[in-house]
Parts: structure tokens; sequence; C-alpha cells
């Protein structure tokens, strides 16, 4: 989505993204962060630990009474972990 958003002229402007990596501190998933195109460069963080989110705002989706564009969250738990994202968040511990 993001090559589309960079490359072709029809969805330039209308794909906008943010995505989080998770906190660092696990060897495996930070190695595998870093190899990664989409989070290698990100220096934003999930609440969380073992986890990493990406959000998508796009127009060519809409709904409600007017018609606005969405906010896809996407949400990726790493397994073999009881503390991730989605159970607890390090503000909370």
């Amino acid at each position: 989505m993001q090559a589309l958003e960079a490359n072709d002229p029809r969805f330039a402007g209308r794909l906008q993204f943010l995505v989080n990596r998770a906190l660092p501190g696990d060897a495996d998933i930070d190695a595998r962060l870093d190899a990664s195109p989409v989070y290698r460069d990100i220096t934003r963080y999930t609440y969380g630990r073992n986890g990493v989110q990406a959000f998508c705002a796009t127009d060519l989706i809409v709904d409600g009474p007017l018609g606005e564009g969405l906010v896809f969250e996407f949400d990726y738990v790493f397994p073999g972990h009881a503390e991730h994202i989605m159970s607890i968040s390090e503000y909370t511990r």
C-alpha cells in the first residue's frame, strides 16, 4: 500500500500511514524489525511490548452519514509472549 501511494498517481495523497514498532528489548523482535522495510527506520513505539501497529487513513473507503474517510488499524503480536500490546500497557504496569 505504501508503494501504491508513492508510485501510482491515482493513489497519491489518498493513503496516509502511521506505524509503531514494538518497544525495544527483545533481540529477536528487534532484529526482525530492523530488517523490515516498513519498520526499520521507525522511531515511534507501541504502548505495550511484543507487538507492532500500522494505521492507514484513506478516503478510498468511506463510511458514516457524511461519507468520511476511514482509519484502519492493523496490530500484530509476536507469538510466544504472554505480555503484549493487547494485554498490558507499559504506562499501566
